[in-house]
């Protein structure tokens, strides 16, 4: 992969707009009116996606009770067409609801700080931070994360390790800043390759049972094959309607044939021998809320770990979660075992130097 090194300090971030969380999910710091927004965008987006003028009618009136703008005395047509502004381009707004970012649709609730690993990548918003994407550590002062989650620069944005629950304080969390970021050069944006970036922490974390680093494959070793069990967790979406889970979840897939994801009628040209495919398919009868479990929205840059050890970055899908033939997308990081090193490698060198 060559010695090619781009990094992004404070300081040093290019400005570029950031991802919207309107329909998605509510933030504790949200001004009323913003969370009415998304409450009445997500509730109409049920209507707008079954396509017909009963399910929109009621799922707009879902939106206004939910949003809290009903009100009983007045005509509901009355009261729908004069409280709910937010609704007139609910056909546009719900396409905000799919994101080609990734989380986790089925799965469990993972046992708290069972992978503590695991990062969260947060931009801030107001007064408060919003999970974006996830990541995890690889050493005391790295984290290994997607590009596509902050391709012009961290921004702003924070990182969170020792978490389990984003909603409530947790002694065992740590906060960092972005000191740099290194996105991989060859990054491609219209298809995600080479889909790896590397955040060195303003200081090393203190080491705890919430807070340790994750083995990495590095080259030459063994990949999982087709049909292999692999695991991945996030605190992204549980549906494509943007409901965020608030605490770690986890989901074991399975690695799916690399020739079936580049037919046409998957990923076609776009999907390339830097990354693998994995989801899990409920066997028929199927008696799950979910026909396949899978990446979503809002995990991107989190790990997929084969026997405990980190393999593949969470990169990409498809635009809606869920469908049977858009698998989730993984960057393969042991192919860039030469680009990790010789981006850490001079880090670690003066880190090593300063202390003595």
């Amino acid at each position: 992969m060559g010695d090619k090194r781009q990094a992004y300090g404070r300081g040093e971030e290019e400005s570029g707009g950031s991802r919207s969380d309107v329909g998605k999910v509510e933030s504790p710091g949200d001004p009323p009116e913003t969370t009415a927004r998304k409450r009445a965008v997500r509730f109409t987006g049920f209507g707008v996606l079954l396509g017909n003028k009963e399910a929109l009618t009621h799922s707009r009136e879902m939106g206004v009770r939910m949003a809290g703008l009903w009100d009983p005395g007045l005509n509901q047509t009355d009261n729908m067409e004069s409280k709910t502004d937010v609704l007139v381009a609910a056909a546009v707004f719900v396409f905000a609801l799919i994101s080609h970012s990734e989380g986790i649709i089925g799965g469990r609730e993972a046992v708290p700080h069972s992978r503590p690993y695991m990062a969260s990548i947060q931009k801030p918003e107001g007064e408060n931070l919003i999970h974006e994407c996830g990541g995890f550590v690889i050493a005391d002062q790295w984290v290994m994360t997607a590009v596509h989650c902050m391709p012009t620069g961290p921004d702003g944005r924070k990182v969170v390790l020792g978490a389990h629950s984003l909603n409530e304080d947790e002694e065992t969390k740590q906060t960092f800043d972005i000191l740099e970021l290194y996105n991989h050069p060859d990054f491609n944006p219209s298809n995600y390759d080479n889909d790896i970036a590397l955040i060195k922490l303003d200081r090393p974390f203190n080491a705890s049972e919430a807070i340790r680093a994750v083995e990495y494959l590095r080259a030459g070793g063994t990949n999982p094959v087709v049909g292999e069990e692999v695991e991945t967790a996030g605190w992204g979406s549980t549906n494509d309607l943007g409901a965020r889970p608030g605490k770690l979840k986890e989901v074991v897939v399975e690695v799916f044939n690399p020739k079936r994801c580049a037919r046409g009628d998957y990923f076609g040209r776009k999907f390339t021998s830097n990354m693998m495919c994995a989801h899990k398919e409920c066997p028929l009868p199927c008696n799950k809320p979910f026909k396949k479990e899978d990446s979503c929205d809002g995990d991107s840059g989190g790990p997929l770990l084969f026997n405990g050890v980190a393999v593949g970055i969470t990169s990409n899908g498809g635009k809606k979660c869920g469908q049977i033939k858009k698998p989730g997308i993984y960057t393969i990081i042991s192919h860039y075992t030469e680009w990790i090193d010789n981006t850490m490698a001079p880090q670690l060198s003066t880190t090593a130097e300063e202390s003595s």
